[in-house]
């Protein structure tokens, strides 16, 4: 789904007006914590994993064991998010148990679940709290603007969506039985301590593909880790590590989880070529367009009674082999990229809308928030650029599929200067410099990505107007 907009027309909100499980409302200014003030992107993930590099997280540790980063001082996080900002959420109204809270405490080596039914209530929330159970907020980042502003570092280093999950606990408590997620998981230890144990699943295998498991035994798994995480330290997860945490005796313990790479593995990226290049192959080579064997359905299944699988079996690994000259690469990268453009956060910086001057140096705002695709329809192609600056962030990771916000360009003479933008990045170019095809302006094309605060300047000056994004 998309709407269509032309270049010098102003882009509108693309959030559904009315959706059940959307907590409307506006991000919570709260300080950023000082040492973190004014990072973003690659900048701030450097920062939460020194001294450990990217080159050697991504080499050593991403996807192939844990990693505990200790000792940088207890207010390291302080201010990242708190009881106090989950309590004036919750008071504005509007948070559902189970969508928005989970209420839970392991006792006696079981689950127990405290969710109420319907919208929850504070008074509840406090009273459970004070009897040890454990409090998981929800995609904070909806409502909180520091917790948005690291998810969204997140989704620009990873180009895939990220998501959050803040987990308070009593002391001396456990909130929930061992477990293991499907996705790559970031702890940011806010405040107090806890102990963790980590461990190995070998029945199951690395990498779990779906879901999540709740109920698990830690009884007979291979111990891969026991630490505990003070204030400050972040613990790396690679998906499918069982892990359980308790809560030291001399406090509460509060940690924040960034969570990225949720259905981002190489089966998501074939699911959404394979349809095509069998259409491809189907057209160019003769073997997918002969029909099947006669009586194939009485040959092979679970019921007849003759065995013809093992030959079909070799039939169909004769026509895989091919299949891969009919993938088209770029097209199944832009599908993905175009769905994350249109699911992430919107950026946590308001977007302004800048005056083009011919004199003006541009460059993309943020790239990973700008997806440019060409599509072949009957009346010729055009390019479409995707953005995300009019996302919802109160929507962020919902049920609903959002509806992308769409530059449409006729043709596909912007397509090399476009291309540009994106090669040269981060450096700044003139309209002048981009590659120019026979009756194109390019000056055109930078001040209609200006006008939708796709493109900044370093000489223009911001016009009064800020666009409006919908909480």
């Amino acid at each position: 789904k998309r709407r269509k907009r032309q270049v010098e027309q102003r882009a509108s909100n693309c959030g559904p007006d009315d959706c059940s499980k959307q907590v409307a409302t506006s991000l919570e200014q709260e300080d950023m914590p000082a040492s973190w003030r004014g990072l973003r992107g690659e900048a701030l993930f450097r920062k939460l994993i020194h001294p450990i590099s990217m080159e050697t997280f991504f080499e050593v540790y991403w996807e192939k064991k844990p990693l505990h980063i200790p000792g940088r001082g207890d207010k390291t996080f302080a201010g990242l998010f708190s009881k106090a900002v989950l309590e004036a959420r919750v008071k504005q109204g509007g948070l559902m148990y189970g969508d928005d809270l989970n209420i839970g405490k392991c006792v006696n080596g079981g689950q127990e679940m405290k969710n109420g039914d319907g919208e929850v209530e504070w008074d509840t929330v406090e009273a459970m709290w004070q009897v040890g159970c454990s409090l998981q907020a929800v995609r904070p980042q909806r409502y909180s603007a520091v917790v948005h502003t690291f998810v969204e570092a997140f989704e620009n280093v990873f180009h895939c969506l990220a998501g959050s999950n803040s987990f308070m606990t009593p002391m001396s408590s456990q909130g929930f039985k061992p477990h293991y997620d499907e996705v790559e998981v970031f702890m940011l230890q806010i405040e107090g301590r806890k102990r963790w144990r980590l461990y190995r699943d070998s029945s199951r295998g690395p990498l779990p593909l779906r879901g999540m498991c709740w109920d698990l035994e830690a009884q007979g798994l291979e111990l891969l880790l026991d630490t505990t995480v003070e204030a400050g330290d972040v613990l790396y997860l690679p998906r499918g590590t069982v892990h359980q945490g308790v809560a030291s005796d001399d406090g509460l313990s509060h940690h924040l989880t960034i969570s990225t790479y949720q259905r981002f593995a190489w089966v998501d990226f074939l699911l959404k070529g394979v349809s095509e290049a069998l259409e491809k192959a189907a057209l160019h080579d003769l073997r997918f367009r002969a029909g099947l064997p006669v009586n194939v359905l009485k040959t092979a299944g679970v019921a007849p009674a003759l065995d013809g699988a093992d030959k079909i079996r070799e039939k169909v690994q004769e026509l895989l082999g091919p299949l891969g000259d009919h993938f088209d690469v770029n097209a199944a990268a832009d599908a993905m990229a175009a769905q994350f453009v249109a699911r992430r956060l919107p950026p946590s910086s308001p977007v302004t809308e800048l005056e083009y001057h011919k004199e003006a140096a541009v460059r993309w705002t943020n790239p990973s928030g700008v997806r440019v695709v060409v599509e072949t329809l009957a009346t010729g192609a055009e390019i479409q650029i995707y953005h995300f600056g009019d996302n919802d962030a109160a929507s962020h990771q919902g049920t609903e599929e959002p509806t992308p916000e769409c530059i449409v360009l006729e043709g596909t003479d912007y397509l090399p200067a476009l291309q540009m933008l994106f090669r040269k990045h981060p450096q700044f170019l003139h309209a002048g410099d981009l590659p120019k095809m026979p009756g194109v302006d390019n000056g055109e094309l930078v001040e209609g990505l200006m006008s939708h605060g796709l493109l900044e300047a370093k000489t223009s000056a911001p016009s009064t107007k800020k666009r409006k994004r919908s909480s």
